[in-house]
Parts: structure tokens; C-alpha cells; sequence
């Protein structure tokens, strides 16, 4: 079905047009006089008809192909009143047109009729389609057809238009960019589907232009200026922001473009924007920038680090030439003093007319002697400590402090004195003389630093995996056993809790109590070498606590 003349029948005028259209193709049909009057005048009594029943009626005009060798032309009257299928002018159409098809529902009725044509086989397809030229082409038949055909000209550009203006709308709001139009004074003409989906809202709603909401507060100011700046000397714009995303309410790098819009008098009508998502981008600058700042941070890392291994290397050995030197220096110096010692208790009782003060001069030089060995025999174990090679073994603590305990039997006894262990001590990986030397020297300070019946406690416990995240310097991969010693005697102020572990250090005069402040010194170089940490915690009168931590 080949569809050639459509006419909307509105007034007596388009009955007239219908009409005059039927003959007219029946002509070029070569059908007869006879048969282009029936068929028209057909055409009209049901046209008039759809009119007078007052629905918007269409009248159709064609060429239907049944075969190749059969065509009829078609007159079709559409949307009709359902009414018009029992009217006069159907009985009266019947007598002049033999083919009639009727199709109604509750709300129309289609009337078509059809004429058969002769020599049908000559009316091909583009016959058919000259008969379309021709019609579109024919001059108007009244002002009437002509103001008719201007009007569905204009209904059809119309349609066009609007059909380009839908698939412009879905272009653009196909386009993975944000788009919108200002106007000359500033405000919110139109934005695309990305601009709502984007801010959460069309902005057409806003009565002018403003950034505040939409931009990161680091970017607004120089923004805004900018903004001010290139609306007021009609530029175009173009920088990078930071705008907020209303779904996950980040701040997303994009580009700015806004571009004024000029007529043919150089006057800006309207301003075009862009947002172009460049996020990613900026990210990976950023990276790449970074990565530039961290090898140049790399390199002087490098150079740092090639420094601290000269300094620390020079350092080691500046330790170990200290080392020996203490350790020579102290070895040389026993036989002087014990001759010192020797003689000096020769010559007393040699000199047996001695008056008191020489006496007491004597004393003093064997008690400053007796004093130097003492000292010089510790930097001894401390030079000794510093430079051991001895490999860790299994030393069993228990073991450690009873052989303690035997050494120092007689003190204990004459002090009255108590030492507790509540359950049995750990075995720890460790250097046994170096365990012994360690709780030797704490053992020995309680006992020493108490004005009163000594009570010593060591303990021991593992330490768990909270109590190991607490102390940073720790490994946090291995295990650790805590073991304290705590005891009842002159304790110390806490302030002095770090010094006291320092050479040379003491917290009392040598009239009061005898030592020469290097035994804590000993134990906490003692704990390092053993990859552990020692604190101490103490109250005047109340007593002190040590706290040594081990790897397992």
C-alpha cells in the first residue's frame, strides 16, 4: 500500500480538496470519466460524513498492490465516527463504488474504498512515485489549498525541528561532559542530564550564576575572582577546580571552559560552559610529580645514609680502640696498685712509732687503693661486655640465682635478709656469664641500698601480644618473657629513673654507701646485648622495681 495524498478533513473545503484529489489520480490512472466521478463523489458523501459527526477525521489516497498484475486505488476516510458505518451515505457510496471495507471499534471507524485499475501492469513503482511528485509539485486549486499546504509545511518543519532539537538534548546528554548555557547577564539558560546527575540538581533554578556550593573552599576564591574577571572584559575562561559530586560528596578535579556567545555586532548573546571530568589526570600528575620529589628524597636519603655509615664506621672503631684502652689501661693499673697496697702495709707495721694522723694517712691510702681496684676491675667487665663474641645458648634462670644466692650466703645471713620466687624462672636464650653478672648486680644493690631487713622478689611472666604492641621498640613478631626484680629498700626518685643507668652514676655519697656506679650501667648494657629492654621504677623508702624484658 502506497500512500500519495493525505488531507486532515477540517471544513467543507477539504471535502472540496479530497474530491478534487480522487479524480485527479483516477486520471492519471486512465481511468474513465465515468468511474472518476463515481469514486470522488463516493469519496465525498463519506468525507462529508467524518465531517458533520465532528471527529478529526484523516482522508488517505493511494495505490494498494494486491499482485503484479493487480492494483486498485484506495480512498481511505479514518477516524470517523463509529456512527458513519450505518449512515446513508455508506448505502448510497454501495451503489457507486463495489468495493467497500469497513473497520470499527468503540471509539472509530476506518471507510475505505477500492477501484480496480486496468492495464494495471503499467502503473509501476515509479509511476506510483511521478504520481507523488506530481501531487507535491501540483499548483494550489483555491487560496484556500494553498494556505493548507504552507500550514502542513510548517507542521512538518516543525516536527523536524523538534525531532533535531530532541536528538541535539540527546546528544549532548549522551556526551560524558557537563554542559550549559548563561545567559549575557549571567544567569542559568540550560544544562544537560550530566549537570543534574552530577550536582544533584539542573542549577536552572538558581536566578544567577554562583560557585560557592559546587567547589572545593581551597579553589573558591581564585575561582570566583577569575569568574568576576572574564565577565566583566567578555574573555573566554579556562582553568581547573575541584567540584563536589552530590551522590558521594567528593570534591572531583575537572576542567572550566565557559566561552562567550557573540552576534553579528561582536555583543555576547549567552555564554557556553563545559565541565570535563580530568580527576584521573590530575591523580596521576600528582603521582608523578611525587614520584620526581621521592627520588630526589631518595638520592639525598642515599647520601644521608652513605654519611651515617662513614660516621658509624669511624664510631666503631673509635669504640673498640676505647675499648681496648680500657681494658689495657685497667689490666696496667692492678699491679701498680696492688704494689701500692703491698707496701703501703709494709711499711705500717715497720713503722710501728707511728702517731695517730700518719696512721689515719695509711688507712686512707689502702682505702683509696682498695677503692681504685674495685673501680678498675669494673670498667674491666664493662670493656669486657662491649667486645664478647660468646654465642647464646639455653641458660636456665633458677640455676642463675641459686648459684647468686650461694655467693652471697654470708651478706644474706648477716642482713637478715629474704629473696622470694614465687614460681620457677623461665630458661632463656642467652649468655650465661653475662646472666649471672646481670642478676649479681641487682641482687647485690638491694641488698646493699636497704636500711632494714632486706626482702628481694624476682618473678617472671610471658608477655602478651597487647602488652608487646605497648612497647614499640619491641619486635612485634617475636615473644618476650618480663622478669622483676623488686625489692624494699631506700628506692629513688622517679625522675632519676633513666640516669641511674648511665656510668658513673650515683644517687648517694660513697660515706653512705660503698660502689662506683657502674653496675647499672653493666646491666643495661647487658639486657641491649641480649636484644631486650630494663626499666627501673622506684619510691624513696618504699623501695625499687626492675623490669627486664627478653626475646624468647
Amino acid at each position: 500500500m502506497k500512500e500519495i495524498v493525505r488531507i486532515s478533513l477540517e471544513n467543507e473545503m477539504d471535502l472540496i480538496l479530497a474530491n478534487k484529489r480522487t479524480m485527479k489520480l483516477a486520471e492519471l490512472c486512465s481511468l474513465s470519466l465515468t468511474v472518476q466521478t463515481a469514486l470522488g463523489t463516493a469519496v465525498s458523501e463519506i468525507a462529508r460524513c467524518a465531517l458533520s459527526m465532528g471527529r478529526n477525521a484523516l482522508f488517505k489516497l493511494g495505490i494498494v498492490i494486491l499482485s503484479p498484475n493487480r492494483k486498485q486505488i484506495y480512498a481511505a476516510v479514518c477516524n470517523a465516527n463509529p456512527a458513519c458505518a450505518n449512515t446513508e451515505a455508506i448505502s448510497f457510496a454501495r451503489k457507486l463504488i463495489a468495493e467497500i471495507k469497513i473497520t470499527k471499534n468503540d471509539s472509530s471507524c476506518d471507510v475505505q474504498l477500492n477501484q480496480d485499475l486496468k492495464f494495471s501492469g503499467l502503473i509501476t513503482a515509479a509511476k506510483i512515485n511521478s504520481f507523488i511528485e506530481y501531487f507535491k509539485m501540483e499548483l494550489p486549486l483555491s487560496p484556500y489549498d494553498e494556505i493548507k499546504g504552507k500550514n502542513i509545511q510548517l507542521l512538518e518543519f516543525s516536527n523536524k525541528l523538534k525531532e533535531s532539537e530532541n536528538q541535539y538534548r540527546d546528544l549532548v546528554d549522551t556526551l560524558p561532559l557537563m554542559m550549559f548555557l548563561i545567559t549575557a547577564e549571567g544567569e542559568i539558560l540550560y544544562t544537560n542530564q550530566w549537570v543534574k546527575d552530577y550536582f544533584g540538581t539542573s542549577l536552572t533554578s538558581q536566578s544567577a550564576f554562583s560557585w560557592r556550593e559546587f567547589v572545593h573552599p581551597d579553589d573558591y576564591v581564585a575561582l570566583n575572582r577569575d569568574w568576576d574577571n572574564i565577565f566583566k572584559s567578555r574573555n573566554s575562561f579556562r582553568t581547573q577546580g575541584r567540584l563536589k559530586n552530590k551522590a558521594s560528596g567528593a570534591y572531583l578535579w575537572h576542567l572550566i571552559s565557559i566561552i562567550p556567545v557573540k552576534n553579528e555586532n561582536n555583543a555576547i548573546t549567552r555564554w557556553t560552559g563545559f565541565f570535563v571530568d580530568v580527576n584521573a589526570q590530575k591523580l596521576i600528575e600528582e603521582t608523578l610529580k611525587g614520584n620526581v620529589e621521592l627520588k630526589e628524597a631518595q638520592k639525598k636519603l642515599v647520601g644521608f645514609q652513605k654519611l651515617l655509615e662513614e660516621k658509624i664506621s669511624a664510631l666503631n672503631v673509635s669504640n673498640r680502640e676505647l675499648e681496648q684502652f680500657a681494658y689495657i689501661a685497667s689490666h696496667d693499673l692492678q699491679e701498680p696498685l696492688r704494689k701500692i697496697i703491698t707496701f703501703s702495709s709494709l711499711l705500717e707495721d715497720k713503722l710501728k712509732d707511728l702517731d695517730a694522723d700518719s696512721r689515719v694517712y695509711f688507712k686512707k691510702i689502702v682505702s683509696s687503693s682498695n677503692r681504685m681496684t674495685e673501680l678498675i676491675n669494673d670498667v674491666l667487665d664493662w670493656s669486657k661486655i662491649a667486645g664478647t663474641k660468646e654465642e647464646f645458648l639455653l641458660v636456665d634462670l633458677n640455676c642463675i640465682i641459686q648459684n647468686i644466692e650461694s655467693d652471697f650466703e654470708l651478706l644474706i645471713q648477716q642482713k637478715h635478709a629474704v629473696i622470694q620466687i614465687p614460681h620457677l624462672l623461665p630458661v632463656v636464650n642467652g649468655i650465661s656469664l653475662q646472666m649471672t653478672q646481670l642478676f649479681s648486680n641487682l641482687l647485690s644493690n638491694a641488698l646493699k641500698f636497704c636500711n632494714t631487713a632486706p626482702l628481694i622478689e624476682v618473678s617472671a611472666r610471658s608477655l602478651s601480644r597487647e602488652d608487646i604492641v605497648h612497647h614499640q621498640n619491641l619486635n612485634q613478631s617475636l615473644a618476650y618473657t618480663e622478669i622483676v626484680v623488686s625489692d624494699n629498700g631506700i628506692g629513688f626518685e622517679q625522675v632519676y629513673a633513666e640516669e641511674i643507668f648511665k656510668i658513673f652514676q650515683r644517687l648517694n655519697g660513697r660515706s653512705e654507701y660503698k660502689g662506683t656506679g657502674i653496675g647499672l650501667a653493666i646491666c643495661k648494657k647487658i639486657v641491649e646485648n641480649h636484644g631486650g629492654l630494663i626499666s627501673a621504677a622506684g619510691t624513696p623508702g618504699k623501695g625499687a622495681r626492675f623490669t627486664i624484658i627478653f626475646p624468647n
